[in-house]
């Protein structure tokens, strides 16, 4: 395993890890301790599908064949073709290349504008 691909699976793991360990570090409820009241409901910009970010993470490491974190318009037409249609929208920046953090951002604003017309 080359060491910039392994630089890629460390990354993809601090993200799960970072995801998931409020989850982990919730202590379960005792008998004794009644149940807590039920979160407020989330709007559906920020409630996103459970597991929308590891299968994005999962295709956005299988496009990003150069393992750089950085995926080229050719990368995203190869393997993430709704990402390959908003290219421009999502480069904002015009680097010529867009980043896991710059697709998820374009989704959530695209998402908080469907919610707030």
């Amino acid at each position: 395993m080359s060491a910039r691909t392994l630089s890629v699976v460390v990354v993809a793991a601090a993200f799960v890890v970072a995801a998931t360990a409020p989850a982990l570090a919730q202590d379960a409820p005792s008998a004794s301790t009644p149940p807590a009241a039920a979160p407020p409901a989330q709007d559906a910009a920020a409630a996103p599908h459970p597991g929308r970010g590891q299968k994005m993470m999962a295709r956005f490491a299988a496009a990003n064949t150069t393992h750089d974190g950085k995926l080229t318009l050719a990368q995203a037409q190869a393997g993430m073709p709704m990402v390959a249609r908003y290219f421009d929208q999502i480069d904002v920046q015009h680097h010529g290349y867009v980043t896991l953090d710059d697709i998820r951002a374009f989704w959530r604003a695209r998402r908080a504008a469907r919610a707030n017309p």
